[in-house]
C-alpha cells in the first residue's frame, strides 16, 4: 500500500503573509490577495495554491518585493514554499512536512 504523503496547512501562513505584506505598504497585492484567495483542498491551503496567488498577486499589483524575503517566508521551516514560489524544479525535492 502507498503510504499517504501529509500535506502542510498553510493557512495561518497566508494570514502572517497578508500582515506582512500591509506592513510593507502593499495595499494592492493585499487587496487582490483578500478579493481572489487561494483554493483550498480539504479544508487546507497547500503550498502550490498560496504560491500561485501571491505570484499572481505580485503581477497584478506590479510590485517589485521578492516575495520569498518576507519575514514569514524567511524561515527554515517554509523551504518547500520558497521553492514553489522561486520556479526552482521542487516536483522531486519538496521535504516531507511533519
Amino acid at each position: 500500500m502507498k503510504e499517504e504523503i501529509k500535506k502542510r496547512d498553510y493557512s495561518e501562513e497566508e494570514e502572517d503573509i497578508i500582515q506582512d505584506l500591509e506592513l510593507l505598504g502593499e495595499e494592492s497585492m493585499v487587496h487582490w490577495l483578500t478579493r481572489n484567495p487561494p483554493q483550498k483542498h480539504n479544508n487546507q491551503l497547500l503550498s502550490i495554491e498560496l504560491a500561485t496567488r501571491l505570484k499572481e498577486a505580485k503581477e497584478y499589483a506590479k510590485s517589485e518585493i521578492d516575495l520569498v524575503t518576507l519575514p514569514t517566508i524567511k524561515g527554515s521551516k517554509y523551504a518547500n514554499l520558497r521553492q514553489v514560489i522561486t520556479g526552482s524544479p521542487w516536483q522531486n525535492q519538496l521535504r516531507r512536512d511533519e
